[in-house]
């Protein structure tokens, strides 16, 4: 048995996803998907199951020991220093170091292991790029409000703009880690999309949209998606893959709207710095043939 941990948003749960599946068709080992995390993670929630998965879950007794946290802070806190020694100590548990490049040998892990982290990386899984697609097509039929607007956006050269402040502003952390795009990335990307695009529509997506709007304003045909809340997020990842070519943000979210458009003739554009406060080795982010400005 292959196990691999969900967590944290939509975007990192389908990179997970990715992974799994791929090693689902490489190995005759049964692999399951431990959603546990989400008992005590509160910021986000288990959203793969909108998508046309396949749903194959841990039961308890599948979990190691040390995965079974509590939902007292205090115990946690000693939990957690007991788990990273139980990791170290566990030969079939890996988990990345952090932000880390492709690592080949992922590929070729054995039975019996538990994959834990992020696993960002298109190359993990564009050999089967078709089947990742349909696999995370939305499994439930959009709201009319949203099936309006694919209407639109197939009927035009619909270009995603997308701008991630949220968190990025309120979290402390998560700012000095990701930082914002500059308006300057956006006025360049807007350029080269013009110079490139035949009368270009242009359609906007925010987790602050009442910002985007005030202060987001392409010169052109723009369209402000304010109908989707947190928790229909999955939906503007609708939207976005309707779109003929995209302007994401150092966001994931943005990341895969663009992803899941299959079209070999679409323009991504996506920021050259994607950690403002520290030097990753981003390089294995950016699928090939996307631009960096």
């Amino acid at each position: 048995m292959i196990i691999i941990k969900i967590a944290w948003g939509l975007w990192n749960q389908m990179f997970q996803y990715a992974l799994w599946r791929v090693l689902a068709i490489e190995n005759n080992s049964e692999l399951k998907l431990d959603i546990s995390s989400f008992k005590t993670y509160k910021l986000h929630k288990y959203s793969l199951e909108k998508l046309s998965i396949i749903k194959n879950y841990t039961n308890k007794k599948d979990i190691p020991w040390y995965e079974n946290s509590s939902s007292n802070k205090y115990i946690d806190f000693i939990f957690q220093k007991i788990k990273n020694i139980a990791i170290l100590c566990n030969p079939h548990h890996f988990q990345e170091k952090g932000f880390e490049v492709f690592n080949q040998k992922i590929l070729d892990i054995s039975d019996g292991t538990y994959l834990d982290w992020y696993f960002q990386s298109d190359k993990y899984f564009k050999k089967y790029a078709d089947i990742i697609r349909k696999d995370f097509e939305v499994s439930i039929p959009p709201s009319l409000e949203n099936l309006e607007m694919i209407k639109k956006i197939q009927n035009v050269n619909a270009v995603s703009l997308h701008i991630r402040r949220g968190d990025y502003i309120k979290n402390i952390h998560t700012q000095s880690l990701h930082g914002l795009c500059t308006d300057e990335y956006y006025k360049k990307s807007i350029t080269y999309i013009v110079d490139k695009v035949k009368k270009p529509v242009f359609f906007i997506f925010s987790d602050d949209i009442e910002w985007a709007k005030d202060n987001m304003k392409t010169g052109f045909e723009e369209y402000y998606i304010d109908f989707n809340d947190a928790w229909k997020n999955y939906e503007d990842i609708r939207l976005m893959k309707n779109c003929k070519h995209h302007i994401i943000a150092n966001s994931t979210f943005s990341w895969w709207g663009a992803w899941l458009n299959p079209s070999s003739e679409k323009i991504v554009i996506m920021p050259s710095v994607w950690f403002s406060g520290y030097t990753y080795d981003t390089s294995d982010l950016y699928p090939d043939g996307w631009i960096r400005i």
